[in-house]
């Protein structure tokens, strides 16, 4: 009787590679949604950050140059920029989704 010939690698080798086949299966479907969604808020939260101190800083350079341009009249340029915010505050309370009360 002859000896069968040798299989390409013997069980454990096939059951680690299964196994391993498998972790990175799983590894793949859910760490990498996961990175997205961490990277989506981060950025978000960055983007978030930036154009509140961008628009901070547009405020100021607005009322400082209005102020210099009416004669050192503060109040002026501070009446304009708080309609311009009322406006766009009442503008997004409108389109805020109304919750049913229960």
């Amino acid at each position: 009787m002859a000896a069968d010939p040798p299989r390409e690698g013997s069980w454990p080798d096939q059951a680690t590679d299964l196994i391993v086949s498998a972790v990175g299966t799983v590894r793949d479907k859910t760490v990498g949604p996961a990175m997205t969604a961490a990277r989506a808020i981060v950025y978000g939260l960055f983007a978030l950050l930036i154009g509140t101190m961008a628009l901070v800083l547009v405020s100021i350079f607005v009322i400082r140059i209005v102020t210099v341009y009416v004669g050192g009249r503060v109040w002026i340029p501070q009446i304009g920029l708080g309609v311009i915010f009322g406006i766009g505050a009442l503008t997004l309370w409108s389109r805020a989704r109304k919750v049913p009360h229960r």
